[in-house]
C-alpha cells in the first residue's frame, strides 16, 4: 500500500512541478515579447528624433512631441516588469516628461542629445535583461 501511495504522490509531485516550470517560460516568453515591442517603439521614436537636423530646435521639439504620447501607451504595457530597476524607471519618467526648455536651452552641439541619449540607456537596459537593442 505504501509503494501505491508513494508512487502517486511522486506523479503528483511531478505534475506540479511540470506546472510551475510551463508558467515560468510562459512568463518569460512574454516578458520578452514586451521588451522586443518597447525596444521597436524606442528605435521608431529615436529615429524620428535622429532625422532632424542637430540644430532644428523647433524640429526636434516637434518630433519629440509626435511620438511621446506613444511613448507612454507603450511604456505601459512594460513598466511593470521593470518595478525594481530605478535607473529604468527615473530614465522613463525623464523621457516621458521632457519639457520645451530642456530642448532650447541645451548648449550641447547636438540638441537632440537630451532625448537620443535617454533613449539608447533605456535600450541598453533592456538589453541586459534579454532584449536586443540595435
Amino acid at each position: 500500500m505504501n509503494g501505491g501511495f508513494l508512487s502517486a504522490a511522486m506523479g503528483f509531485i511531478g505534475v506540479i512541478v511540470g506546472l510551475v516550470a510551463t508558467d515560468l517560460f510562459a512568463r518569460r516568453r512574454e516578458r520578452d515579447t514586451r521588451a522586443g515591442i518597447f525596444i521597436g517603439h524606442l528605435l521608431w521614436f529615436r529615429h524620428g528624433i535622429a532625422r532632424e537636423v542637430p540644430d532644428n530646435k523647433v524640429g526636434i521639439w516637434n518630433a519629440y512631441i509626435a511620438r511621446v504620447l506613444t511613448y507612454h501607451a507603450e511604456l505601459g504595457k512594460i513598466r511593470r516588469d521593470f518595478l525594481g530597476n530605478r535607473e529604468f524607471l527615473e530614465l522613463t519618467d525623464a523621457l516621458g516628461n521632457l519639457h520645451e526648455a530642456d530642448i532650447f536651452t541645451y548648449t550641447g552641439a547636438d540638441s537632440r542629445d537630451p532625448i537620443c541619449s535617454r533613449i539608447d540607456r533605456l535600450g541598453q537596459i533592456i538589453e541586459k535583461r534579454g532584449g536586443g537593442w540595435k
